[in-house]
């Protein structure tokens, strides 16, 4: 006499794919959202003193006679405006979708981009020389995203 008990296994393996694709994706899920929430820690530990620097770079600027220091000062203060709207950058990533495009000067950019990249690269002996069109239009992004991938490129 032989026994025989054939089982069809087909339906559970693929319950326990699909299972652990769901585990997966809720791994992930849990990622993006404590990923959340550290950039918008971090985004306001940033903001904090860095409002002392947009807040008071004007302030300083307005004191001073120097057109060279009043320059410098400047560009601290353009600085840390992109810092300040990076931060809102991150925080807008941790919370809601991203911010309308708006229409952006590309010759505004590539300065903004050079004075960006200046500082480090004239501290390791190189001099950047811009050579544009004079007239290029505006294009349709977001401004800082668009300076930070312009300073990369350097």
């Amino acid at each position: 006499m032989i026994v025989s008990h054939v089982y069809n296994l087909t339906e559970r393996d693929g319950m326990a794919q699909k299972l652990a694709r769901q585990a997966g994706m809720l791994h992930q899920s849990e990622k993006r959202s404590a990923f959340c929430i550290l950039l918008a820690g971090v985004a306001h530990e940033f903001n904090n003193p860095l409002s002392l620097v947009v807040g008071h770079a004007p302030m300083l600027a307005e004191e001073r006679s120097d057109l060279a220091l009043r320059t410098w000062i400047g560009k601290i203060s353009a600085a840390a405006e992109r810092c300040a709207k990076a931060a809102e950058t991150f925080l807008a990533m941790a919370r809601a979708p991203p911010a309308p495009l708006e229409a952006v000067s590309v010759a505004e950019t590539i300065e903004t981009a050079a004075d960006v990249a200046d500082y480090g690269l004239r501290r390791s002996g190189v001099d950047i020389l811009l050579s544009r069109e004079p007239d290029l239009p505006a294009a349709g992004t977001d401004s800082d995203q668009r300076v930070q991938a312009c300073s990369n490129l350097w």
